[in-house]
């Protein structure tokens, strides 16, 4: 199961980033065409609901797996030892709720727009496909975030209150 969602994180990663690469080409090439008096119709449609889209959401997943998100420690230290196995499974659990919850909305958003074939802008940019990439990125981060959350778990099990030493 592991290696799948490493896959599809890795998957998601790729096309993040090819993204970024295909966006930059489109605004310089209109940005080009625009000095030339013919700018290409619907860039900034196409930039918003597509690139942009891909962009910020294809990255959560990895983002979790290489340990890049922000984190609190200061908090965290500040708890005796014990008890933060506890807070760790339970921010793992509020995680996962919150993600789960974001990708079911955007879901019910995503087959709304699939429904009616949503369409933005003059030119009828078609956007719905990529209403999509929201609710299955979340699930993905999610993924993540239970991978994470076990490996934590695991590391920790053997992990207890310091016994006194008497003398």
């Amino acid at each position: 199961m592991r290696k799948t969602i490493d896959i599809a994180t890795s998957a998601c990663l790729v096309i993040g980033s090819a993204a970024v690469t295909i966006m930059m080409f489109h605004v310089v090439l209109d940005t080009v065409l625009r000095a030339a008096g013919r700018p290409m119709p619907s860039t900034m449609d196409i930039v918003s609901y597509w690139w942009v889209v891909l962009i910020a959401f294809m990255g959560l997943a990895a983002g979790e797996r290489a340990d890049a998100h922000l984190r609190a420690p200061v908090l965290f230290e500040r708890i005796i030892p014990a008890h933060q196995r506890h807070w760790s499974i339970l921010a793992v659990v509020l995680g996962v709720g919150v993600t789960l919850v974001i990708a079911f909305l955007t879901l019910l958003d995503a087959l709304e727009a699939a429904e009616i074939r949503e369409v933005t802008g003059a030119v009828r940019t078609v956007i719905w496909p990529l209403r999509f990439v929201v609710p299955v990125c979340m699930v993905l981060y999610a993924l993540q975030l239970l991978v994470r959350g076990f490996d934590e778990f695991r590391s920790r099990r053997t992990t207890s209150v310091p016994e006194r030493v008497e003398e």
